[in-house]
C-alpha cells in the first residue's frame, strides 16, 4: 500500500509538471506552448535546440528528477528512512539523460521550419 501511496503521489505531482509547469517555464524563454496535450501539435514548429529544451530537459529529465525525487521522499517519509545522498545523485542522472533524449528525439522529428 504504501508504494500504491508513493506512486500516486508522484504521478499526479509530474503530471502538473507536464501540463501546467512546462508551458509556464517555456513562456519564460519566449516559446508560447499551450497547456495540457496540445502541446505535441506545437512542438513541430520549433528548431531543434528549442525542442531538445523542451521535449528532452523539461519534459522528461525534469519531469523524471521530479518523479524520482517526490516518490523517494514519500517512501522515506512513509518508511521512516531518509533519502540518502546517493538517491539525490542517482535523481540528477535523469536531467542529463532527459537531453539526451530530447537531442535524439528532436533530430528525427520532422519540423515545419
Amino acid at each position: 500500500m504504501v508504494y500504491l501511496y508513493m506512486t500516486a503521489v508522484a504521478l499526479a505531482v509530474v503530471l502538473v509538471w507536464y501540463s501546467v509547469c512546462v508551458p509556464l517555464v517555456c513562456r519564460l524563454f519566449g516559446i508560447h506552448l499551450p497547456y495540457g496535450r496540445k502541446a505535441q501539435s506545437v512542438a513541430r514548429q520549433l528548431t531543434l535546440a528549442q525542442r531538445v529544451f523542451i521535449t528532452g530537459v523539461l519534459s522528461y529529465g525534469v519531469g523524471m528528477y521530479i518523479f524520482m525525487t517526490v516518490s523517494a521522499y514519500v517512501e522515506g517519509r512513509l518508511t521512516g528512512n531518509p533519502m540518502s545522498a546517493s538517491r539525490w545523485v542517482t535523481s540528477l542522472v535523469w536531467v542529463g539523460a532527459g537531453a539526451l533524449l530530447g537531442l535524439l528525439c528532436g533530430a528525427t522529428e520532422p519540423h515545419e521550419k
